[in-house]
């Protein structure tokens, strides 16, 4: 058993950390305090298998489900990169879900102008309630400790 937990390690292509980076550059963008450059290079060994192997996209799609049951980030940065680089209906499908549900629990007030338009409605039917929206506009606000609150973001002077 310890052999076959260590070589299921051994074919994740990036760490899981990669893919949280990703997923905070999704969502805060510069607030991340992670260069999207960097973050989107950090991913070349996942992209590499989509277009030099044959059966890249389900290797790749396996990775990226280990990686999205992992936390927060990692299931938004899994769900970013299936939806850019993956063609995997099925994959999408099941990574957007998690990711909406991953979205309503860390309590975005401002969500719905965060959320991309195709999402809006699966987020309606998942949580039976609208995408949140509390008359912020601009960079996200959280009720939760994944990100500034709307009083910090005002302290700053962003209003």
């Amino acid at each position: 058993m310890g052999f076959f937990s260590r070589n299921r390690e051994l074919q994740d292509r990036v760490d899981s950390m990669r893919i949280a980076d990703f997923g905070r550059v999704w969502l805060l963008k510069e607030a991340s305090g992670v260069d999207p450059n960097a973050a989107f290079e950090q991913l070349n060994p996942l992209r590499r298998p989509l277009y030099e192997d044959p059966p890249g996209d389900a290797l790749v799609a396996e990775e990226l489900r280990r990686h999205a049951i992992k936390g927060e980030w990692e299931a938004l940065g899994a769900w970013q990169f299936a939806r850019d680089f993956v063609q995997d209906d099925e994959l999408e499908k099941e990574l957007t879900d998690r990711a909406l549900l991953t979205l309503d629990s860390m309590r975005i007030t401002n969500l719905s102008i965060h959320l991309p338009n195709m999402d809006i409605q699966r987020f309606e039917e998942l949580t039976g309630a609208p995408a949140p929206y509390d008359g912020f506009y601009g960079p996200p606000i959280f009720d939760s400790h994944f990100g500034p609150s709307r009083e910090e973001r005002e302290r700053d002077g962003l209003r």
